[in-house]
C-alpha cells in the first residue's frame, strides 16, 4: 500500500488507525513487510500484539508519480477503508486489526474504491488479535 496523493499539511492529532495483516498458523504477518521492512512473503517474520515497532529511516520515492516521503508504517483512519482494502485480496488470511500509532510522518490518500485516508506512521503498536 503506497500513497497516492499526499497532504500539503500532515494530519499530527491521530492516536489510533486500522492495519491489514496476514494470518497464517495463528501468526500475525505484514500484508507486505515485516517489522524489520524486509519483504514479508519471502521469510515471514510474525508481530505481535501489544509490541511497539518502529519503521526504518529511508525515504520512499515514487519517481514514475513524482511522490517522496519517509517510509512508514502505512495506516487507514477508518476500519471501513482497511476493511475495503481487505477484501480485495482473494485470500481469507487476511484481517483489519486496530493499532495505536506515534510519530505522523505523512497523511493523504490511498485510491482504490475511493479516496480513503491513510497516514504513514514510524511507531505502531496492534491492540488486538
Amino acid at each position: 500500500m503506497c500513497l497516492d496523493m499526499i497532504d500539503k499539511k500532515t494530519i499530527t492529532n491521530i492516536t489510533h488507525g486500522h492495519k491489514v495483516f496476514r494470518i497464517i498458523d495463528g501468526m500475525i504477518l505484514g500484508e507486505y513487510y515485516n517489522p524489520d521492512g524486509t519483504y514479508s512473503h519471502e521469510i515471514p517474520v510474525p508481530y505481535q500484539t501489544g509490541k511497539w515497532y518502529r519503521a526504518g529511516d529511508y525515504i520512499i520515492d515514487e519517481d514514475e508519480r513524482d511522490l517522496a516521503y519517509p517510509a512508514g508504517f502505512h495506516v487507514f483512519l477508518y476500519k471501513e477503508d482497511a476493511e475495503a482494502w481487505r477484501d480485495v485480496h482473494t485470500s481469507t488470511n487476511f484481517k483489519v486489526l486496530r493499532v495505536q500509532i506515534s510519530e505522523i510522518v505523512a497523511s493523504g490518500y490511498q485510491y482504490f474504491s475511493g479516496k480513503m485516508e491513510t497516514i504513514v506512521v514510524k511507531n505502531m503498536r496492534i491492540l488486538e488479535k
